[in-house]
């Protein structure tokens, strides 16, 4: 690590994993096409040193479980200095899991992150998704409507998440100092 750069530790999937211009740790040069070269210039800018713990498809218990069992090491997460940048959940929705379960793992992900580690976090929403009409079918039932018919977005979904976070996050800044920060990206 380069002494006088700020450690940027990014957590999440694809969209997070992108930032190295991989997808599942294969370079996809169509897929990420120039977002490497925006984290390499934001850094150099800002003088950060990143960090990338992202993996394309991933779920909340799935960076839950990479993070309890040694993923991020200690020199930086003691870092009072450090910024950790959580982006993760649109996964759980787009795999059917109900809003109120991706809340709960989005908070379990962030409460760890503030029970180990010393830096400012920022979490960032859920963004829009646009495939609902394609992958909700398949998850009818249980996923359905009044009617019995397969939702056709996943916008009412990421809009509950969202409104969940926002709703109990605040509380849990202020236990741990006022270290978390909520971003919404998707206007």
């Amino acid at each position: 690590r380069r002494s006088n750069f700020q450690p940027l530790v990014l957590m999440g999937d694809s969209i997070t994993e992108a930032y190295l211009g991989t997808v599942m740790g294969e370079p996809q040069k169509q897929a990420t096409e120039g977002i490497p070269a925006v984290l390499s210039e934001m850094a150099q800018s800002e003088s950060f040193h990143p960090l990338v713990l992202a993996i394309a498809g991933d779920q909340t218990q799935h960076l839950l479980y990479r993070l309890q069992h040694g993923e991020l090491p200690s020199s930086i997460s003691q870092d009072e200095n450090a910024i950790f940048v959580i982006h993760i959940g649109t996964n759980n929705i787009g795999k059917g899991h109900l809003p109120e379960k991706t809340v709960d793992g989005i908070v379990a992900v962030t409460s760890y992150v503030l029970s180990n580690t010393a830096g400012q976090i920022i979490l960032v929403e859920i963004l829009p998704r646009g495939d609902g009409s394609k992958k909700y079918p398949r998850l009818c039932p249980p996923q359905c409507d009044s009617y019995g018919k397969p939702f056709t977005s996943f916008l009412p979904a990421v809009d509950k998440v969202n409104a969940g976070l926002r709703k109990i996050l605040p509380d849990i800044s202020y236990e741990y100092d006022d270290r978390l920060s909520i971003v919404d990206c998707s206007s």
